[in-house]
Order: C-alpha cells, then sequence, then structure tokens
C-alpha cells in the first residue's frame, strides 16, 4: 500500500506531522513516545488510500458490530494513521449495506387528492370545518372558548365566543354563525361530545316541517374518524393559527368576556 504513497501527501504534512521509516514502512512519530502503550498506538503505521484500507475499514466496522465513524476511527487509530481519516471513514461506512437499511430515510408517499368537498365551487361557508380553541382565562376567574368555523373550500374563517363547551352553547355559537354566514350544507367537526350532543339535536327536529315552513336545506353532519386527527387538518391548522395570534395579540393580558368578544 504504501508503494504507492505519493511524495506530494509527505510534503503536505511535513509541517504538522513527523514521519520516519521502520523497516521499509512508514510511520508517524506522535508525542507518546515515552508512554507505556504498544509500539503500534505510539508510532502508527500511514495508510494511504488504496482498496485495501476499505476491507480494513469495514472489517473494524463490523467488527465493533457497526458502531458509528467516530467510533470505528478511534478502533484504527490504535494501530493506524490515515490521512483525512474522519473523511475516509465517513465515506467507506457509506457503502456498509445493513447500516444502509437500518438508518434509510422514510419515504413519503404521493400527496393523496384533495376530497371533493375541499374542491367544489360551492359559495363560502357551504362545506364548513368546526373545532373549539380554549380555553381561555377571563377577569374574574372565568373561562371562554373560541368556536371557529372554516370554509373547506376558501379557508376562510369566522370566529364564536362561548361561555361553557354545553351542547347549548355550541349550538347557539352555531345559529348566530348560521345568521351571519347564511346555512351550509355540510359540517365537519371531531368527536367531542358537545358536538354529538348537538348533532343529535339536530336530528331530534322535523326537518320536514322546519324545510316546508321557512325553506331550509338539511345539514350534512360529518364526524371525524375515531383515533384520526389528521381527518381535520383543514380546521385544526386555522386552530393553531388563532392560538398563536391570540398569544401575540394578548400576551400575559387577563381582559373580560365583553372585552374578548370584542
Amino acid at each position: 500500500m504504501q508503494s504507492e504513497w505519493p511524495s506530494e501527501i509527505r510534503e503536505k504534512y511535513k509541517d504538522t506531522i513527523q514521519f520516519f521509516e521502520e523497516n521499509g514502512i512508514l510511520k508517524v512519530q506522535t508525542r507518546l513516545i515515552l508512554s507505556q502503550d504498544p509500539e503500534d498506538f505510539t508510532h502508527p503505521t500511514v495508510l494511504p488510500d488504496h482498496p485495501l484500507l476499505e476491507r480494513l475499514v469495514l472489517h473494524t466496522h463490523r467488527s465493533l458490530m457497526h458502531a458509528g465513524v467516530l467510533t470505528t476511527l478511534a478502533q484504527l487509530r490504535e494501530k493506524f494513521w490515515i490521512p483525512k481519516g474522519r473523511r475516509v471513514v465517513k465515506a467507506i461506512l457509506r457503502q456498509c449495506i445493513k447500516c444502509k437499511r437500518l438508518t434509510a430515510g422514510k419515504v413519503n408517499p404521493d400527496p393523496a387528492p384533495l376530497p371533493p368537498d375541499r374542491i367544489h365551487r360551492v359559495a363560502a361557508f357551504q362545506i364548513t370545518g368546526a373545532d373549539l380553541a380554549g380555553p381561555l382565562s377571563l377577569r374574574g376567574g372565568s373561562k371562554a372558548w373560541i368556536v371557529l368555523f372554516t370554509c373547506a373550500v376558501y379557508r376562510a374563517v369566522h370566529l364564536e365566543l362561548v361561555s361553557s363547551l354545553s351542547t347549548e352553547s355550541f349550538l347557539q355559537a352555531l345559529r348566530r354563525f348560521w345568521a351571519r354566514r347564511g346555512r351550509g350544507s355540510t359540517l365537519y367537526t371531531d368527536n367531542g361530545t358537545n358536538f354529538v350532543g348537538a348533532a343529535n339535536a339536530l336530528k331530534s327536529l322535523d326537518w320536514d316541517f322546519i324545510q316546508a315552513e321557512c325553506s331550509l336545506m338539511k345539514i350534512k353532519w360529518l364526524f371525524s374518524p375515531p383515533s384520526a386527527p389528521w381527518y381535520g387538518g383543514f380546521w385544526e391548522r386555522m386552530v393553531r393559527s388563532i392560538k398563536e395570534l391570540l398569544r401575540k395579540c394578548l400576551g400575559k393580558a387577563c381582559v373580560t368576556y365583553e372585552e374578548m368578544l370584542t
């Protein structure tokens, strides 16, 4: 291996590393010559770039149970000195098949197409997602929650403030939302008990009578599947945005219910 060692490499390291030959083998003079360590450790053999070097590094790597770059290099340095050792060992260990398999990056599948309710050309808030954010601590020790309604198509946002998590409070907020934005055709929510209760309350109404008397369309209420929070991503992301804005605007301020409503 050392027969192919170019003289220009010696010239490159002459100011920082002291070389000497022993029985025709090029070695490095270290500062440990007075120690009681083995000769190979105090005077490591120089290993230039060579196909045998790759085999030696991989053998050491496997004997150390596929250890990392630094551990493999530290083991090699007990007997050998490799120019640019860390870079060389790192490049060689990239070829280890077992390490490739164990440290392979995850494969991201292509994103699925958006569901039809996200791309229909309908009026704003015809297809809506709803969720609750909070609680918000108010002056006097009371609490409030924000009911967020977001359009599934245009991402418009409407906020209502409620004083509790009860079904009645959510129904009142839903009525205010419909009065302001118009009654939609589809409403998406998660499986919160207040949402389920509100849906059951609406199902108990005589929709035939309401439609005949008031010309109102029946609402299609859809719940997220259990243990599938990503299903409601289009409204959950808006909840996060609202929380970030409130944190920046209010800070540690303690406001009243009316101030929060305003």
